[in-house]
Order: C-alpha cells, then structure tokens, then sequence
C-alpha cells in the first residue's frame, strides 16, 4: 500500500446524487498492490465527522432563511461508513515470460556510475546504481554485483 495522495485542506466540489446536492472532496487517494489471485475484498473505511442538521421551521422564520446556516442548524458527531469494494485479481500471464522474471511489474530503469574515471591501487571507488521506474518498485530484488576478479568489494 502507498500513499498516493492526502489532503492537506478539504477543495469542495457540488453532486447531486438521488437528487440531493452534497459537497464532495477527496480525502485519500492509495495504491494498492494485490498479493494474490481470485476475488478481493477491500474493507470499508469510517469516520467521525459532524453533520448539519436543519432545525425545525417555525411560522414565524422567514422563507428566506437557510435552514443549513449554523444560526438556523444544529449538529450531531455522526459514524460514516464507505461500501465495501470487489476485486478480481487476475495471475499474471505465463505466455512469453522470461525465465529470470521475478514477479515485478511495471517499467523499471537500471544505471550505474562511478565516482571517478581514474583511480589508485587500493583505494576505494564508489559505484552508484539506481532503480527508478513506475510500478511496485517494492517487489523488486536488489540486483546482484557480477563477479569482478580486478576488484575487492
């Protein structure tokens, strides 16, 4: 699971779902990474939160009064509570995969470099290798040093 994205301040926008207007944000946004095949569930989340509750109208209100206005509301801690979500999390195909492949998917980058071009007998170099890329970079395994004769790691 990562976190893709978490809202530092609340940007609403309007809907209008079976009818009623609510005022809509994102909240969170995660990447999920299933493990294993067939049908998955996602569990639902919840929260606390403080929902406007219009008061009853008197006669003697005027028709133009807002019946949200917190002078003209009330408001009540209310549980709320996401559906749960279903997945179908197919296995990955087996047709033309490589034999070194090790489950990682997505597109992926691999370079090396060294800290200077010219060196001295017994002092030390650094090799720098980066893996940068798009997908679960998580599954990957760390690449293995080939075998260098010339050199003591």
């Amino acid at each position: 699971m990562e976190e893709m994205y978490s809202a530092q301040h609340l940007d609403y926008q309007e809907e209008i779902i079976d009818g009623k207007r609510y005022s809509v944000s994102t909240l969170k946004r995660i990447a999920l990474f299933p493990t294993v095949t067939g049908e998955q569930q996602i569990a639902p989340l919840s929260m606390l939160c403080d929902v406007q509750i219009a008061r009853r109208r008197s006669l003697f209100d005027s028709f133009f009064d807002d019946p949200l206005d917190p002078i003209y509301s009330r408001t009540r801690q209310t549980r709320i509570e996401s559906e749960t979500q279903t997945i179908d999390v197919l296995p990955l195909p087996e047709a033309g995969k490589p034999d070194t492949f090790k489950n990682a998917v997505g597109q992926f980058k691999i370079t090396a470099s060294i800290d200077q071009a010219v060196a001295e007998v017994s002092q030390p170099l650094t090799l720098t290798v980066i893996l940068s890329g798009k997908g679960n970079i998580k599954t990957l395994e760390a690449p293995v040093l080939p075998t260098m004769a010339n050199f003591k790691q």
